[in-house]
């Protein structure tokens, strides 16, 4: 509601509600199940939101000074249910229902509810439409979190320079060559909670297979005393708009810390539990970011729009909990990635090749193999490299004809390392082009060493290819090979996305009440241009919802996807 032409006032209420039907049937005659299985589930997701806003504002309210506010709030209630039917065989082979089930179906069932209650407000003062000053302040009210600790306040500032106009002003002059510049900087803070019922322990009450009740508990000791989460972050940046906006760019550097971060941290088994939610760490992220847009061609009917990209992100744990140096991200086997104190996070631990440690030797450095001519591994466990990349890019080219466009986008990550189980699989077993390049299946030597009679000496050993990789790949303490013999680098660019677009003339639609319509055909994901990993994609992970990125094993192929898109104005 306008209440002047300086103040006003709005309600606003939405729901976000979906249901989810699961089915999930397995056929007979496989190895797990003879006779296959069956599941089947239903989820509820509902989200409301209810909010006010008032806001007031007015420029030269007091000369050349400007003023506006608000002030708000909002009720935030998540609630989630499930319930499902496992079968954990069928007694006729395909008949997938509930009732054909050999023993006692099981019945999981979970539900849960989350209230996030929030007061909020902002001030900006504006001085000539030139200097911006911008104060922030939101506090919220977690219901996951305990009543001495669930309210958390967390705000923000930020300090904005319209050059351009100042300088209009101080020279008199329109300087057409400067459309816009700005320089800014800015303070803040952000505050988390966590999800449901993670502040005491309880017991889940089910059913074994026999039909008795059994009780359990799971494997964090929740803690009671946790706060919330807090991201502490500044950045300060220049954007400029030249020669009629023809040339554009924004450069913002930055750095954040993540404090009072909710970690489940390893703990003593006989304690009970394997991991202890407490509040620790400082993640910090610090880096730039590079957007720059020109326009090199424009005609009454053709127009080219060029964008790039540039970033880079350093990723580092300052620190863990007091007496935990490491923190385990993700593992497969003996490979590990962390988060280690003192370094970038995501750092991959696993085997390594035996090499010459000699500095004095004429072949130090070099890979020691056996006298089969197969390398062998060092004992224990080291460091091999980091997850995170050193830098991302990506270019943007858009054509427009009259009505008609065209625009496709190459990315790339540079630099960074993964492990794949994948590859290790595909040589254990033959499969890899590496294993026989062209066909080629001659006798392997390694560029290696062997050691005999107590001196290093070039391997002259041939060895069958079969034999060779088959030894290789199952070779250290684990299961996965040697760890470093599948590190690659994780460098990768691609064509992520090109699109074609077709805006209907008005004179197609006049006398309809459509105001305009495009229809449109787009693909992503469509040509790998470079990569290392020898058929896999780097994009591909160990698990979803895990941050050990630099683990992959027998992923799916990545998705690549195309669509049609009508998009009609009324």
């Amino acid at each position: 509601y306008q209440f002047t032409d300086w103040l006003s006032a709005e309600i606003r209420s939405g729901a976000d509600i979906y249901t989810t039907n699961n089915e999930s049937k397995m056929y007979a005659y496989g190895p797990i199940k003879a006779n296959g299985s069956y599941s089947t589930s239903k989820d509820v997701f509902k989200e409301t939101n209810h909010s006010f806003l008032i806001t007031a504002g007015k420029d030269e309210l007091f000369g050349d000074f400007g003023l506006h506010g608000t002030f708000g709030g909002n009720l935030m209630h998540r609630s989630f249910s499930s319930i499902g039917v496992t079968v954990g065989e069928l007694t006729v082979p395909n008949l997938f229902s509930v009732n054909n089930s050999k023993g006692m179906p099981a019945l999981p069932q979970s539900a849960s509810e989350h209230k996030i209650n929030s007061l909020y407000g902002t001030l900006q003062l504006n001085y000539a439409g030139m200097v911006y000053l911008d104060l922030t302040g939101r506090n919220d009210w977690s219901s996951t979190l305990s009543k001495a600790n669930r309210s958390f306040f967390y705000p923000s500032a930020s300090l904005s320079f319209i050059f351009s106009e100042a300088l209009r002003k101080a020279t008199s002059s329109d300087l057409s060559w400067l459309t816009f510049a700005k320089i800014r900087g800015s303070y803040a803070s952000v505050g988390n909670d966590m999800g449901p019922y993670q502040l005491y322990n309880t017991y889940s009450i089910n059913k074994d297979p026999n039909g008795n009740v059994v009780a359990s508990k799971n494997e964090v000791l929740f803690n009671s005393d946790v706060k919330s989460e807090l991201i502490h972050s500044w950045e300060v940046g220049l954007e400029a708009k030249l020669l009629d906006s023809r040339l554009n760019f924004d450069l913002a550097f930055y750095k954040s810390n993540a404090v009072n971060q909710l970690l489940n941290i390893p703990i003593n088994g006989l304690e009970g539990y394997k991991y202890k939610k407490i509040n620790a760490g400082d993640i910090e992220n610090k880096g730039f970011e590079l957007m720059v847009n020109a326009v090199p061609v424009i005609t009454n009917d053709f127009t080219w729009d060029l964008t790039l990209n540039l970033s880079k992100n350093v990723n580092t744990v300052k620190e863990l909990a007091e007496g935990v140096t490491q923190y385990q991200l993700g593992a497969f086997d003996n490979v590990h990635v962390l988060a280690a104190a003192g370094e970038r996070y995501g750092v991959i631990y696993g085997t390594k090749f035996a090499r010459v440690e000699d500095e004095k030797s004429p072949y130090y450095g070099k890979v020691i193999v056996d006298e089969e001519g197969i390398p062998t591994a060092a004992p224990g466990s080291h460091y091999l490299g980091n997850q995170q990349p050193d830098f991302m890019a990506g270019i943007t080219n858009t054509f427009t004809y009259k009505n008609l466009s065209l625009s496709f986008q190459i990315d790339g990550r540079f630099g960074g390392k993964i492990f794949s189980f994948t590859n290790r699989m595909l040589k254990a077993n033959g499969r890899s082009y590496v294993t026989a390049p062209d066909g080629n299946r001659d006798k392997i030597t390694y560029d290696g060493v062997q050691l005999v009679n107590g001196k290093y000496q070039p391997n002259t050993a041939k060895t069958d290819p079969q034999d060779f990789w088959t030894k290789l790949e199952s070779r250290s303490s684990g299961n996965v090979g040697i760890t470093e013999e599948n590190l690659f680098d994780a460098t990768n660019i691609r064509l992520r996305n090109l699109s074609i677009n077709y805006v209907l003339p008005h004179k197609l639609l006049d006398g309809t009440a459509i105001q305009g319509a495009s229809i449109g055909l787009s693909a992503n994901n469509l040509w790998m241009i470079k990569s290392y990993m020898d058929g896999v994609d780097p994009e591909s992970v160990y698990a979803t919802g895990s941050n050990a990125v630099g683990l992959e094993a027998l992923a799916p192929p990545t998705n690549r996807s195309y669509y049609i898109n009508l998009s009609i104005n009324f």
